[in-house]
């Protein structure tokens, strides 16, 4: 009976190495763009908005509806001149992710900064000093991580021209002289080339061997 007890005892006691340290509290970052503090783990596609100025309306009278544009981001607008009946072309300015980087910012889309719904930072925005070190921070990390996504694609597509470089060489001394032109096509950009009998080399590449193929017949050989 008294072991029971303590097996019960054992199973309900509480052991403190079971449990995790407790993590680093997120700090708050400044969006560049609305210039509200947002936690990075938080952000998502809609969490940034920038309503329009309605104020900002270019346009003229057409019966019982104006009509025109915003000047804040140039999108179409009505109204009833009666009632409240609108229909705006997109419903904000912007909605998409927080930035911290001035460079993801359009603070050109309206069509004078009068009208402009995008703001540049500056001392009114109010940040603290730890939310400013944050900030700066990851706005560092950002563009750190968009360099290096950038390199690695770069490489992918350096890697990816080197492999079809080498089939079309393996092509061409197998004596396929079509396929090895419709890849160099592809592989320089030219998905569409359709002139495969082409002489013109435009590429400086060197001259492929009509003769190895009998499909090919060059243009000063063709009959009038």
């Amino acid at each position: 009976m008294s072991s029971n007890k303590k097996v019960k005892k054992q199973e309900g006691s509480t052991d403190t190495h079971n449990f995790s340290k407790p993590t680093k509290r997120e700090r708050y970052v400044h969006c560049v763009r609305c210039h509200s503090s947002f936690r990075v783990s938080a952000n998502t596609k809609k969490s940034c908005i920038i309503e329009h100025d309605y104020d900002a309306f270019e346009g003229s009278r057409n019966g019982s509806w104006y009509q025109g544009e915003l000047l804040c981001c140039g999108t179409s607008y009505r109204f009833h001149r009666h009632n409240s009946d609108s229909k705006v072309g997109q419903k904000y300015c912007f909605r998409g992710e927080h930035t911290t980087n001035p460079a993801d910012v359009d603070y050109n889309l309206a069509y004078s900064p009068r009208h402009s719904t995008m703001k540049v930072c500056n001392d009114s925005c109010g940040s603290s000093d730890d939310t400013k070190a944050a900030t700066k921070e990851e706005s560092e990390r950002q563009q750190n991580d968009k360099k290096r996504k950038q390199q690695e694609e770069l490489n992918e597509r350096q890697n990816a021209r080197q492999r079809m470089q080498e089939r079309e060489e393996e092509l061409k001394s197998q004596g396929n002289t079509r396929e090895a032109r419709s890849l160099r096509a592809e592989r320089l950009g030219m998905h569409d080339c359709t002139d495969l009998n082409s002489d013109e080399d435009s590429d400086d590449c060197a001259e492929f061997d009509y003769a190895s193929d009998s499909s090919l017949v060059p243009p000063w050989e063709l009959d009038d």
